[in-house]
């Protein structure tokens, strides 16, 4: 039975040959296969994929050949016409390349004299022109003038899969891709056909984010202090109160760091409304008066400025909380169990931003809880965190600083980065069996060297605006700079909770 496509009636309902079909109508084989797949989506053809041939596209030079000739035909053509010249470069025109003269001279169908200068034509008739011939024919059956036409640049082959394709006649039935609102609302779904889902295709690429540099950075520190046994405190609070920010680590009321210059305060709401009266109270003494070895202060404590509400400072206003709860349930009966906390979060400060500085950073501290520690213990903590996060060393080195008092000095050596990187750590003498840490978390970066590979090379934002990190590692301020800001307390836990 005889079918309809692409505006002609076949013979059969069978193509059995698509690009056969294409070179006989003389159209594009893409534009046969797009109908027969789109009749094959429609229901009313079958596709059968035959063996790749190879198909052969004339490319620009191949049609300059076919409109006006080889150029050694033309060159033939010339000097027959026109008479000897005297310099090829009055051939240029015909023979842009120089391909044709050479070949004219290879044939021996031309011939070139120095003294006096001359090239005349030695044939007497234009030779057949086989390269535009072949091409004008597609006929690319002789092995060697196929080679000389790929050489050339006149075409190029490739693999194409031709089909086999059976027909069908009768009215095509126009399959839907979607179910629509409209559809379900007046029932017309049911009458209607749909295409077949194809649950094995991709589907759309979804445009997603990336985690920025230091929350990468976050996740690593994160996962090591994990393998080593840390319990992760919560720092979901970004709002403290003085008492925990300040009060509670006994700083001084009149501390400068508690200036409005140097910390955000809360105007609405200004002050926080519970604070544990008891814990408070024996705060206050301490302040005052003094006790477990301290003269204190000597000033009066007042309650209004410890209930001033603040944007944390440090995120060691947490493991106050989380010391004073485990001292509650010590102080409840409960058996004290050794514990390992940290924390890696944001904290405030009040500065003036500039490309070295920013009102926020990231802080990470921890601590651990048990019996007989001391300052050995505390090293031994941080030099395997070091290790874990590939930084050699550390080695502590006893100091004094005018403002922090007995501190020790904490040195890491990376390869990659050459010069010995100091790290300040402060601590008061260890009287108990509470040893903390704590570090911000882009001089850890910048210490560490964690940003390498790929990341070297791209504009990674941290402070200011973007600059390579390999620039900023081999600007003569990287040597100088404190990497790694860590403060250290051993403080008395036991007599803490006894407060």
């Amino acid at each position: 039975m005889a079918c309809e496509f692409l505006g002609e009636t076949l013979e059969s309902n069978v193509l059995a040959n698509s690009l056969e079909y294409a070179k006989k109508r003389g159209i594009s084989h893409n534009d046969v296969v797009g109908k027969l797949k789109s009749l094959e989506a429609k229901g009313v053809a079958t596709l059968t994929a035959l063996e790749p041939v190879a198909s052969y596209e004339i490319l620009d030079a191949g049609r300059e050949y076919m409109e006006h000739g080889s150029p050694e035909i033309r060159i033939v053509a010339h000097l027959l016409r026109h008479g000897a010249v005297h310099t090829q470069a009055e051939l240029a025109a015909l023979d842009a390349g120089g391909v044709g003269f050479k070949e004219c001279m290879r044939l021996k169908w031309i011939s070139f004299s120095k003294s006096p200068p001359l090239i005349q034509a030695v044939v007497t008739a234009v030779p057949a022109d086989e390269l535009a011939a072949a091409l004008r024919a597609m006929d690319f059956r002789d092995i060697k003038l196929l080679q000389v036409l790929k050489k050339r640049g006149l075409l190029t082959e490739r693999k194409v899969t031709p089909f086999r394709a059976e027909l069908r006649t009768g009215p095509i039935v126009v399959l839907r891709q979607e179910l629509t609102q409209e559809m379900l609302a007046s029932g017309s779904w049911k009458q209607e056909q749909f295409k077949p889902a194809n649950l094995a295709s991709f589907g759309k690429p979804q445009v997603r984010g990336h985690l920025h540099p230091l929350m990468k950075v976050r996740a690593q520190y994160r996962s090591i202090f994990l393998e080593m046994g840390f319990e992760e405190m919560p720092t979901n609070n970004f709002v403290e109160s003085s008492f925990w920010n300040f009060d509670a680590l006994f700083q001084a009321q009149q501390h400068p760091a508690r200036d409005s210059h140097d910390t955000f305060f809360l105007s609405q709401p200004r002050l926080t409304r519970t604070l544990p009266a008891d814990y408070m109270a024996r705060v206050k003494d301490v302040h005052e008066r003094g006790g477990y070895g301290s003269f204190g202060y000597r000033y009066t404590w007042r309650e209004e400025e410890a209930r001033l509400n603040v944007l944390r400072t440090h995120t060691t206003a947490v493991s106050t909380r989380m010391l004073y709860k485990l001292a509650q349930e010590c102080a409840n009966g409960a058996p004290f169990t050794p514990k390992k906390y940290f924390s890696i979060d944001r904290v405030f400060r009040h500065e003036a931003t500039d490309p070295t500085h920013l009102a926020e950073f990231h802080q990470m501290e921890g601590l651990v809880c048990d019996r007989g520690l001391g300052l050995s213990d505390l090293m031994g903590v941080i030099g395997a965190f070091f290790c874990k996060a590939r930084a050699d060393g550390p080695c502590v080195q006893a100091c004094v600083q005018p403002v922090h008092g007995a501190e020790p000095r904490n040195f890491c050596f990376q390869p990659h980065l050459q010069p010995i990187h100091r790290d300040r750590q402060q601590w008061s003498v260890p009287s108990g069996d509470v040893a903390a840490y704590g570090a911000s978390g882009r001089r850890v970066c910048y210490c560490l060297g964690t940003f390498s590979g790929e990341a070297d090379d791209a504009n990674v934002r941290l402070q200011g605006h973007p600059r390579p990190l390999r620039q900023r590692r081999r600007h003569p301020s990287h040597k100088h700079q404190p990497h790694l800001s860590c403060v250290v307390m051993l403080s008395c836990a036991e007599r803490e909770w006894e407060i």
